[in-house]
């Protein structure tokens, strides 16, 4: 007779249990590639202090697994060899590719790349022009930032996505299905990386035009919880 009795409530214990534990964090810090050389307000010291009070378990970066396999990255990513993989390597982190390997890799990037070469030579005004934009975003951005919390606010993030969007309308759906996917396949390693790794704290770093686009899809997820990393750095 006590069998009836005792099993539920045991159940209702390991339940409770299982509820109370809570959601994975996950930082989704933007990095600048090579502008961290000239930002003086998010340079490479500065994302060097961030990811240290973070202080991650777990950092997904944007690399291919070649990449991170090899420690050697594509030129502009210099925040890889002088910041990231040296903290990984004195810190033990475990580290997930972020970016695709081949062949999709490929599938994504150079149709689009392909597109873009054969439009700049097709109207090279409108390229010239496009690219005088996005030079210009980012010059504003440099003057308007005054910390990395700055590079991570809502006022950045529409900056961002305006030049996303002209960018976009400019060279159609190829860019928007490569944009997707390429998002798509980030957020799948992000969950992979929290899947595996539950409870603990996650770095994510991707390039600072794809954060807020992650960092959306990411919300909906109710394993994690995406902290918000402008109000987060302001706290510090």
């Amino acid at each position: 007779m006590r069998l009836p009795i005792v099993f539920p409530l045991l159940l209702a214990v390991v339940s409770s249990g299982v509820q109370a534990a809570p959601p994975t964090q996950v930082f989704v810090l933007g990095s600048l590639y090579s502008r961290h050389k000239t930002i003086e307000s998010y340079d490479l010291d500065a994302l060097r202090r961030v990811v240290l009070a973070i202080d991650p378990d777990v950092v997904v970066v944007d690399c291919t697994p070649t990449e991170v396999r090899e420690q050697k990255v594509h030129v502009s990513k210099i925040e890889y060899p002088q910041v990231i993989f040296p903290l990984v390597q004195q810190h033990g982190y475990r580290v997930y590719a972020g970016e695709p390997d081949e062949p999709l890799f490929t599938q994504i990037v150079q149709p689009l790349a392909q597109e873009r070469s054969a439009f700049a030579k097709a109207k090279p005004e409108q390229a010239r022009a496009l690219d005088d934009y996005e030079e210009a975003t980012w010059s504003a951005l440099e003057r308007y930032w005054r910390s990395p919390a700055d590079a991570h606010d809502e006022t950045t993030a529409l900056a961002l996505a305006g030049r996303k969007e002209l960018d976009t309308r400019v060279y159609g759906e190829l860019q928007a299905q490569a944009n997707t996917r390429w998002i798509e396949h980030w957020v799948r390693i992000v969950r992979q990386a929290v899947a595996e790794n539950p409870g603990k704290k996650i770095l994510a770093v991707p390039g600072i035009d794809n954060r807020v686009e992650i960092e959306r899809e990411l919300r909906g997820d109710s394993k994690l919880t995406v902290v918000d990393m402008a109000q987060w750095l302001r706290g510090r």
